[in-house]
């Protein structure tokens, strides 16, 4: 989105320029409020490294405790907090997504072939009922407990069966916010990803998009800082699995040493100016440390 924290604000307020909803009156009428006057020092954060669904590296936890501490320096609160049912959460994303069988999808590839990416996605999507719950036990019983949970969440809906996930999403979101209000909680900060850069193909078995993912299912305004880098001797501390999800994870996770990793910066429902402000004090704090991933200058 931008080279600097600077840059996206600029962007954000451009785009949010007053009396845009007379040209598209789908724009909602919501006031641009200036990051610039967000009082951090009342703010109340959330954090956390896990997400319960699947574990962060180490050096994305150290990132994301890195962050809590130059926050809390700036006078800001910074509490151990744990997302409600991500697990839910993300059953219901994936539930959506394929709720059509991805008949969507196979529309605008037309004649074109799929990516593995995709192409893994719409083999799951066509098996036949009456097949998956057979395929699903065996997959469990061979160790491969995240394959099995994506074929049980991805299924063909009818029209009602959309409308009562959805119902089920609205359900959800309230049960989340709910979870903030407890904690009268502003913001949010949590790894963006699990690892680090990925290595080339491994997306195809790695589609573990529950930290940002999450967010886009809820509707909330997030955005993700450069924080560190990942240092040596704390590549991975995984333990060895037969699920094939946690053997790619591993293997990417080793030999990452200097790749970048950032932080994730959640706010409430139109409190865009809440994340930006914290981002901007986090990549303020970042860019002091001598293992800031700099990039090169155009």
């Amino acid at each position: 989105m931008g080279r600097s924290m600077a840059d996206v604000a600029l962007g954000l307020r451009l785009l949010a320029a007053p009396g845009q909803e007379v040209f598209d009156p789908t724009i909602p009428p919501v006031q641009w409020r200036d990051p610039a006057q967000v009082a951090q020092g009342s703010l109340r954060i959330a954090m956390y490294t896990d997400d319960g669904l699947f574990p962060a590296a180490p050096a994305i936890r150290r990132a994301t405790h890195e962050a809590a501490a130059a926050l809390r320096a700036q006078g800001v609160v910074v509490e151990q907090w744990s997302p409600p049912d991500v697990s839910e959460g993300m059953a219901l994303l994936v539930g959506l997504m394929g709720a059509d069988g991805f008949a969507s999808l196979k529309r605008l590839l037309g004649h074109d072939k799929p990516a593995k990416q995709l192409a893994g996605l719409l083999q799951l999507a066509s098996l036949p009922g009456f097949v998956r719950p057979t395929m699903r036990a065996t997959l469990h019983l061979l160790g491969q407990h995240r394959l099995a949970n994506t074929m049980r969440d991805l299924n063909t809906l009818t029209a009602d069966q959309l409308w009562q996930l959805v119902a089920q999403r609205t359900h959800y979101r309230a049960r989340f916010l709910a979870a903030l209000d407890a904690g009268r909680y502003d913001a949010i900060i949590c790894p963006p990803y699990p690892l680090p850069a990925l290595t080339h193909g491994a997306s195809s078995s790695l589609g573990l998009f529950s930290y940002t993912a999450l967010y886009n299912l809820l509707g909330m305004p997030a955005g993700v800082v450069p924080a560190t880098r990942v240092r040596p001797g704390e590549e991975s501390d995984r333990p060895q699995s037969k699920d094939g999800v946690e053997k790619a994870a591993k293997q990417v996770e080793m030999n990452s040493a200097g790749l970048p990793v950032g932080v994730q910066v959640v706010a409430r429902h139109w409190r865009e100016d809440v994340a930006l402000a914290l981002m901007s004090a986090l990549e303020d704090h970042f860019r002091q440390q001598p293992d800031y991933p700099t990039r090169p200058e155009i």
